[in-house]
């Protein structure tokens, strides 16, 4: 078969769990599949060795948890599953369409402190071709700016309006969640913002399935083409281009093997005792472990069992920018909410969750 398109593996967190087996990292081929074992060559991959030639290339960037996409990329945009949002947890895909705004999460966003702060930002997507890896449709508070913008949105209609701008006005959140990308997500309005020089100060891409890179749907010659898009529109302007850092990153590791274990917190046996040592309290390390409820809205988290929420497997994190080019590595761990992190100093807006 074609390796290229390469059928995904399962990716959840009772798979992710067992297979990761508090550490020992011995169940893999069993919960995973046996193409889980897989890997690419470089003349297979040759635009991905290429940025990393070319740029920085973060060889000690994780996932945020043993689990799936919705989970993980919470991570990326509010810095938490929901324990130390809402004293709440995801470990399981759940609200990750557009749905009712009586049902959904509730704790703070990092868009919604941009906002608060004067920060422009926006999501690039296509809907309803985002393959549902935007987790912003899952808080109640961009479903309700979905429902009063005039032009809602939805995962299960096949033509979306456009994004209107004029919107913002009444409903900022609305750019989080509606069509701005409606030529299919080819990014035609990214381009065209970058040309007219309203690229906002902080910018999600949310690719459409079939250039995700997502085995199954996608491949790596596709995702290689999307990226090669987003950096020729931002390099066709000096200016732009002079002022920009492209973070490209992976939600998990889909289910492939990594050799390399994850830094997460400490297990425990069946006794509750923990394996190992570590130098923080057992209220510090609280939050690390599934003993949080669902949202009360929730209707497929699994009962709180004790694990370890992550950090995860290593995902590939490439750094593209005027600044970080000549190949480099950088070594230092990092998860999803490390490029919060990042932008907590770059513009001063903190993310407490």
């Amino acid at each position: 078969g074609n390796a290229q398109r390469v059928s995904g593996t399962p990716h959840s967190w009772s798979d992710g769990q067992a297979a990761w087996d508090n550490g020992r990292m011995s169940d893999w081929v069993a919960y995973k599949k046996p193409q889980s074992m897989g890997y690419y060559k470089k003349q297979e991959v040759e635009y991905q060795f290429a940025l990393a030639n070319a740029f920085t290339i973060c060889d000690a960037y994780h996932c945020a948890m043993h689990a799936g996409t919705n989970p993980n990329r919470k991570f990326i945009w509010t810095g938490t599953n929901g324990p130390t949002g809402a004293g709440v947890a995801s470990v399981v895909n759940e609200f990750d369409g557009i749905g009712p705004s009586t049902e959904g999460y509730e704790w703070t966003t990092y868009p919604e402190r941009l906002q608060q702060a004067g920060v422009t930002w926006k999501v690039y997507q296509n809907m309803p071709d985002n393959f549902t890896d935007n987790p912003l449709a899952g808080f109640k508070q961009y479903r309700r700016a979905n429902e009063q913008s005039g032009q809602p949105v939805s995962n299960d209609t096949p033509i979306c309006p456009a994004y209107d701008e004029k919107i913002d006005a009444t409903q900022p959140l609305y750019k989080g969640i509606a069509n701005t990308m409606p030529d299919g997500g080819f990014l035609g309005t990214f381009k065209a913002d970058i040309a007219q020089g309203k690229l906002p100060q902080v910018s999600w891409l949310v690719a459409p399935a079939t250039y995700s890179e997502h085995p199954g749907p996608s491949s790596p010659v596709q995702g290689a083409w999307y990226i090669q898009e987003v950096l020729n529109a931002l390099t066709e302007n000096p200016q732009v281009w002079s002022q920009t850092v492209l973070l490209v990153n992976f939600d998990e590791n889909d289910g492939f093997f990594d050799h390399v274990p994850s830094p997460s917190a400490p297990s425990k046996d069946i006794n509750g005792v923990v394996y190992g040592k570590t130098t923080l309290t057992d209220q510090q390390v609280s939050f690390e472990y599934f003993n949080h409820p669902a949202v009360a809205t929730s209707k497929s988290q699994p009962k709180p069992d004790g694990r370890v929420y992550g950090p995860g497997v290593r995902v590939p994190m490439y750094v593209i920018s005027p600044w970080s080019r000549g190949g480099w590595v950088n070594s230092q761990v990092f998860d999803h909410t490390s490029i919060l992190q990042f932008l907590e100093k770059r513009f001063g807006v903190q993310e407490p969750n």
